[in-house]
């Protein structure tokens, strides 16, 4: 009996997106890929995703592709099925968009649980408050991924994909086998809260500093002052995430450190986002680690400040106050 083929459909063309529809494609999974813009969509489905490995490998791998507005006429066209698995992977700031939404409600009309791949904290709570029934499976990815055009993604660093637990235990034995096969380090995660603290507390530091400074991820312990600037505002958001319940480990400023050695080439997704005009997700990140403040009674102001800065740069190149290159974590 041969191995279980599982249909993938995944929301967004992003670097991270288009990470996991190529290498899933890749191994023999079925794909489609839901995106903003009809244009990637054509190209996507007419010339596939090139994947482009860490040692520099190409390869083309095919898949079906629409823009999100369009599954109405889609659906009525496709006689493949519906999808066994979703991965949601746009950046939070898109996820209030109603058209996403739509899609997302039809697609999980059949009870499938949908994997949320956002940064930052609070998604999963507004999703479920715009989508009530729906079951939404919070994951971390440590990947890094560079999207270089509408079809070509470039794998920049290797990673773990974590995601919580789903009550279909078979279902997410067959996911997690599947997204191995395919190269894709996956786990399950009992604590995957924790993780997503984890992932917030390094991003939280390296995101918004190296977007204001311009800088790669290695270069931020190079510039005068900032190392002391890291310090404090790592000290300041690890406070926080410990009065929302993270356990101290000891480590975290090491971890912090090993972060920007192993990504040191990578340019941050918030800088990435600056200078190509898009939005950043500078609110579910620092902006988070505020709101989070606020909820246990603390003050947390050099992430307030941050949030602010970053929308003043924002504006200043004529991208509005939340205008969101690697998907580094």
């Amino acid at each position: 009996m041969g191995a279980v083929v599982l249909r993938f459909h995944i929301i967004g063309g992003g670097a991270v997106g288009l990470s996991y529809a190529g290498r899933l494609a890749l191994a023999g999974s079925p794909v489609m890929v839901w995106t903003r813009t009809a244009g990637q969509a054509g190209m996507l489905a007419a010339e596939g995703i090139v994947v482009v490995g860490s040692s520099g490998t190409v390869a083309a791998a095919p898949v079906q592709a629409a823009a999100a507005a369009e599954y109405p006429s889609w659906r009525e066209a496709d006689k493949r099925g519906g999808a066994e698995c979703l991965l949601l992977t746009v950046k939070q700031t898109h996820i209030s968009d109603p058209v996403l939404l739509r899609l997302i409600q039809e697609l999980a009309a059949e009870r499938l649980p949908v994997l949320c791949l956002q940064n930052g904290v609070g998604h999963i709570e507004h999703l479920q408050s715009e989508l009530p029934g729906i079951t939404f499976i919070p994951a971390v990815t440590t990947e890094g991924a560079l999207r270089q055009d509408g079809r070509t993604v470039q794998l920049t660093g290797q990673g773990e994909l974590h995601m919580g637990e789903s009550r279909d235990a078979q279902w997410q034995k067959m996911l997690l086998n599947t997204l191995n096969e395919a190269g894709i380090a996956a786990f399950m995660s009992k604590d995957i809260n924790n993780r997503i603290y984890r992932k917030l507390l390094v991003n939280a530091v390296i995101n918004p500093l190296t977007a204001l400074l311009g800088v790669r991820n290695g270069e931020l312990q190079q510039q005068p002052g900032v190392p002391e600037l890291m310090k404090k505002l790592h000290e300041e958001t690890m406070a926080v995430l410990l009065a929302a319940g993270l356990p101290e480990t000891g480590h975290e400023w090491e971890e912090l450190l090993t972060v920007c050695e192993k990504t040191a080439n990578n340019r941050s997704s918030m800088l990435a986002d600056i200078r190509n005009g898009r939005q950043t997700e500078i609110a579910a990140i620092n902006g988070g680690v505020v709101k989070l403040a606020e909820k246990l009674g603390m003050a947390a102001p050099l992430n307030l400040a941050l949030v602010d800065l970053v929308a003043a740069v924002a504006e200043q190149s004529g991208k509005g106050r939340n205008a969101g290159g690697d998907d580094t974590g």
